[in-house]
């Protein structure tokens, strides 16, 4: 049976040579948002993907064991924190790229993330929330 979460909703900032990102992550009940915008750019677009949680085990067969869009999240921090997530941008799309391990082989992966226009009203939103999350956090 999968676990999932009602509804959560955070942002990391990914500091990655010269260029900043923020990853959002959405979950709402059944499906899970991956949205990343470049903080450096002006008139910046942002790239995003929905997943259900099905299709995230797809990806790799390491994802097979995931029991709830917590776990994927929790990993994706994880490797942040470590700088083993990496951004790359390939024509007109962004690439999440991370390597992981399956029965001693290393495997590369690309999450493709498909351009929109950014909804600045959403994200200011999204921002002020975890700026109270944060403030919260610091008492």
């Amino acid at each position: 049976m999968e676990a999932q979460i009602e509804d959560l909703s955070e942002s990391i900032e990914i500091n990655q040579e010269n260029n900043k990102y923020l990853l959002l992550i959405k979950i709402n009940k059944e499906i899970m948002t991956l949205t990343i915008s470049n903080l450096k750019e002006i008139n910046y677009f942002s790239y995003s993907r929905k997943f259900s949680l099905k299709e995230i085990k797809e990806i790799n067969k390491v994802f097979m064991g995931l029991n709830s869009f917590k776990e994927f999240s929790e990993f994706l921090k994880g490797l942040i924190e470590i700088k083993k997530l990496l951004i790359n941008k390939k024509e007109d799309n962004l690439y999440i790229n991370f390597e992981v391990e399956y029965l001693l082989k290393k495997e590369n992966i690309d999450i493709i993330l498909y351009p929109e226009k950014i909804n600045y009203e959403s994200v200011i939103k999204e921002l002020c929330k975890e700026i109270n999350v944060q403030r919260k956090n610091k008492k």
